[in-house]
């Protein structure tokens, strides 16, 4: 297995920043386009943990909502429509 840039080799992605932009593994190492995440408006999904391990709350791109659907999440309330 390769080992990131700060030498570890686990299966998380790597985060790079770059200024105000960030970007995860592959995207960033094939200098794709990235969106200033600034101009994003996030959506906070929760799930039940009394059935589902942790992490409980996520901050989703709009874009990928609907895939966060099948492993239990919900949009928050205070944000669905």
């Amino acid at each position: 297995m390769a080992k990131k840039a700060d030498g570890t080799e686990d299966n998380t992605p790597e985060v790079i920043t770059d200024g105000i932009e960030v970007t995860t593994g592959t995207n960033a190492e094939a200098g794709a386009d990235v969106q200033n995440a600034s101009s994003v408006a996030f959506v906070t999904m929760v799930r039940d943990p009394e059935v589902h391990p942790a992490p409980h709350t996520a901050q989703v791109h709009p874009e990928e909502v609907k895939n966060y659907y099948s492993g239990g999440w919900a949009v928050k309330q205070e944000e669905a429509e």
